[in-house]
């Protein structure tokens, strides 16, 4: 499986299906973004074959604490389940 991983997200490959995982500390950002997300998606010709948001701890907190005041215990993840349709 290839995966990429960075700070804002992953995005890897497995059985025919993409998995792109999008990082948020904000819900509210999140669901304000979906819609776009999605339309971004549709038009590099994929399809989305599922989509769900969870939370999940934060593992940046501690360093984060250190540089802002913002920082968040947990982070919400945006989770799609895309098929390459061209």
């Amino acid at each position: 499986m290839r995966s990429i991983d960075t700070k804002v997200g992953k995005v890897y490959y497995k059985d025919g299906v993409f998995t792109l995982e999008k990082n948020f500390k904000d819900l509210s950002l999140l669901m304000k973004q979906e819609k776009s997300i999605k339309s971004k998606i549709k038009n590099c010709n994929f399809k989305v074959l599922k989509s769900y948001w969870f939370i999940a701890d934060n593992p940046f907190y501690d360093i984060e604490r250190v540089i802002t005041e913002d920082a968040s215990k947990v982070k919400f993840i945006y989770k799609l389940e895309l098929e390459y349709d061209k």
